[in-house]
């Protein structure tokens, strides 16, 4: 049994309400035969009431794993618990930080965790190799750095190749959540390459992404 799952906590240190905002683009990919499958975990009762006029489900999240240091892992864990979920259940997990991603999305990367029967799933993008991790430092003393990848190599083409991981589609069977890490993945994730994607985690990604909203 698949269930998909949005986290929508009411507070942002960065951007107050940003879930607000973001929900109807989220829930608007999603098929009306699957929306009695999903669930928004919040703290927010304007948007527990918003799920309900989406028909999803609403699940009220206590004050305890509302807090901004909050793991999303313990969030999900939760959901797991009250639900009543199987061990052989998948989650479907969608961040409302990912507005531009769609339905094919979601289904393409549920076919590549099939297809290489995977039991959890997060989304990678390709590094931009002027970001590289080797040209990367921790700042020091009197404006000084470290590397934060110690190395020897001047020639970006020897860099070693490598990719940013991102949370735009979250994938896994319930069993397996006790294996994750804190970032909910482990040795054995495997990563759908996915394509360019709006990652909003500042007010001006927000304003940008919400004025080209009103354009189209």
């Amino acid at each position: 049994m698949i269930k998909l799952f949005i986290p929508a906590r009411k507070n942002s240190i960065g951007i107050p309400f940003k879930n607000r905002k973001l929900l109807s683009k989220t829930v608007g990919i999603i098929p009306h035969s699957l929306r009695k499958h999903t669930y928004v975990s919040s703290d927010d009762n304007y948007i527990l009431e918003k799920a309900k006029d989406y028909d999803i489900n609403p699940l009220t999240r206590s004050e305890d794993i509302s807090q901004n240091d909050t793991p999303t892992k313990v969030v999900v864990e939760d959901f797991v618990e009250r639900v009543k979920l199987k061990g052989d259940d998948i989650i479907v997990m969608l961040y409302l930080t990912s507005p531009s991603r769609t339905w094919n999305d979601v289904e393409s990367a549920l076919t590549f965790f099939y297809n290489h029967n995977a039991k959890s799933l997060l989304c990678r993008n390709e590094c931009n190799q002027t970001q590289h991790p080797y040209l990367m430092l921790y700042p020091t003393k009197n404006e000084r750095g470290r590397l934060v990848v110690p190395h020897k190599l001047y020639r970006r083409q020897d860099y070693p190749e490598c990719f940013q991981l991102s949370h735009c589609i979250s994938i896994f069977q319930v069993d397996e959540l006790v294996k994750l890490n804190q970032n909910l993945y482990n040795d054995d994730t495997v990563f759908f390459p996915m394509r360019p994607d709006i990652d909003i985690n500042t007010k001006e990604e927000l304003e940008a992404y919400l004025k080209l909203g009103d354009q189209e």
